[in-house]
Parts: structure tokens; C-alpha cells; sequence
């Protein structure tokens, strides 16, 4: 492997958990606005599972 394929194996590495950190923040900002507003458990969870395609054990972590 060259080092210009490592570097952009890294590269690509780095932009996934990046992208990872960013959805989880982005979910934890929703599901704490949703829960200021006094919106049900199971409408928030219904709305991640439709606007972050999140599965059923992410929706529990976030929603609790």
C-alpha cells in the first residue's frame, strides 16, 4: 500500500466518524427540543426512526 492509499484510507476514516459525531449530536439536539416542548416518548421516538432512519436500540439510547 502507497502512502498516498493510506493517507485517503485515513482520510475517508476520519470523514465517516466525523459524519458519525455529527448525526449522533444532531439526534441528542432534536430529541432535547422535542422533550422541552413536552412531546410523548413515542412520538419522538417515531420521528427519529423517520428522519434519521435510526434503528430501535438507537432510538432508546437517545430517548431513554
Amino acid at each position: 500500500m502507497t502512502l498516498e492509499m493510506k493517507y485517503k484510507e485515513k482520510y475517508s476514516e476520519g470523514r465517516k466518524e466525523g459524519r458519525k459525531e455529527e448525526r449522533i449530536e444532531s439526534i441528542q439536539k432534536t430529541v432535547s427540543r422535542l422533550k422541552k416542548l413536552n412531546i410523548p416518548k413515542e412520538t419522538i421516538m417515531q420521528s427519529l426512526k423517520e428522519d434519521y432512519n435510526a434503528t430501535q436500540d438507537e432510538i432508546k439510547t437517545y430517548v431513554g
